[in-house]
């Protein structure tokens, strides 16, 4: 497994224990560098997760995804890393 997808597989796990998310991995869709995960909340919010290890490399386009899902309200969150990741989880207001 990549160092991506062991993180992946760490931050997936941690959200389903808290027992009120549900989260998709996202392969394949019809839009181009869309975010790793989608979680889902039981109130009908979501957020996105694109996951990013050490080196922390995201393209123009993935920003630019960023950038759209937000101004929909949505929350989309690159973390480098799980404790990057918790802390940013933590701020959100779900």
């Amino acid at each position: 497994m990549t160092p991506e997808g062991k993180l992946q597989k760490r931050i997936i796990d941690f959200l389903e224990k808290q027992q009120w998310l549900y989260c998709l991995k996202l392969i394949k869709t019809n839009k181009n560098w869309i975010a790793d995960v989608a979680v889902f909340v039981w109130d009908w919010k979501m957020f996105f997760i694109e996951i990013k290890t050490e080196k922390w490399v995201i393209s123009e386009l993935q920003l630019f995804r960023q950038k759209e899902l937000q101004k929909l309200w949505y929350e989309y969150l690159i973390p480098k890393g799980f404790e990057d990741f918790v802390t940013k989880f933590m701020k959100l207001n779900f």
